[in-house]
């Protein structure tokens, strides 16, 4: 078997749909994707069938299918119960039984690092644009009011109000805890993309409607190598982070938005 570096690790994932179409999406170490059919032969199978209705969701993997995934991704021992356990939960769902248990041993096997910080794909689906959100951080503010009215003044009339009861719906339904919220790295998905264009789209109203001491824009163009690019992401989320460790303050009752943009100019070559 061929070890793929910085491959993606099931830990960011909750269901195991989510996490194959994921590898699908960015298979190997050129991070291309590939056929179900030459992954299905890679895994021994000689029709895709089994795989496609696995990863569509559609049926759940059986347990050789799902030995053969553990070898062919390389996954360690950890892992692969993590990756079974996500079977198992999905299970329980699909007969509507309680799946707490599984999720409490998933989250033990998670390291620190990945400590339920990320979003599911599906999920960020329903809350992908760009007021949930803001309406998220506006919640956990002290003065907050669970007020239509209210949210749509602090918004600045830009959330309707069935928007906002939406949106106010998805988060009771979701029950998520203060922390902050990260989409998974690097993984292919409409939803996240509906999301920076929506963010990108405010900034740019921004500029016309927010007073040049509330906001600041920076920008610089540079030359470079694609062999930087993973060193350049590396930075900007390590930065990141420490702002959103800085900045953040539990007492605020404003809620900002920092976009950072990174993009080639130029044809990769």
């Amino acid at each position: 078997m061929i070890h793929y570096p910085n491959r993606i690790s099931p830990f960011i994932f909750s269901s195991h749909t989510d996490y194959l179409k994921a590898v699908r999406d960015q298979y190997g170490e050129r991070k291309k994707q590939i056929s179900l059919k030459m992954w299905a032969s890679r895994l021994g199978y000689a029709s895709s069938r089994s795989l496609e209705l696995v990863i569509s969701g559609d049926r759940l993997p059986s347990e050789s299918l799902l030995y053969q995934l553990t070898q062919d991704l390389k996954l360690s021992v950890k892992e692969q119960r993590y990756l079974t356990l996500m079977v198992k939960r999905e299970k329980l769902l699909k007969q509507k039984k309680s799946a707490l248990d599984i999720e409490s041993e998933m989250n033990k096997l998670r390291p620190v690092r990945f400590e339920t910080h990320y979003i599911d794909n599906e999920i960020f689906r329903r809350v992908s644009e760009w007021y949930p959100i803001v309406i998220r951080q506006l919640a956990m503010t002290p003065q907050f009011q669970k007020d239509i009215v209210w949210i749509s003044k602090r918004l600045r009339g830009k959330v309707t109000s069935s928007q906002i009861a939406s949106a106010l719906a998805e988060w009771e339904g979701l029950a998520f805890d203060r922390r902050a919220l990260y989409t998974n790295e690097d993984v292919p998905s409409q939803a996240v993309r509906t999301f920076h264009k929506k963010m990108l789209q405010k900034a740019i109203e921004a500029v016309d409607e927010v007073d040049v001491q509330d906001r600041e824009y920076i920008a610089i163009t540079f030359k470079s190598t694609k062999k930087k690019i993973a060193d350049m992401k590396k930075t900007l989320r390590e930065m990141r982070d420490q702002l959103n460790a800085d900045l953040n303050d539990d007492n605020a009752s404003e809620v900002f938005q920092l976009c950072i943009a990174l993009f080639p100019h130029t044809e990769l070559k």
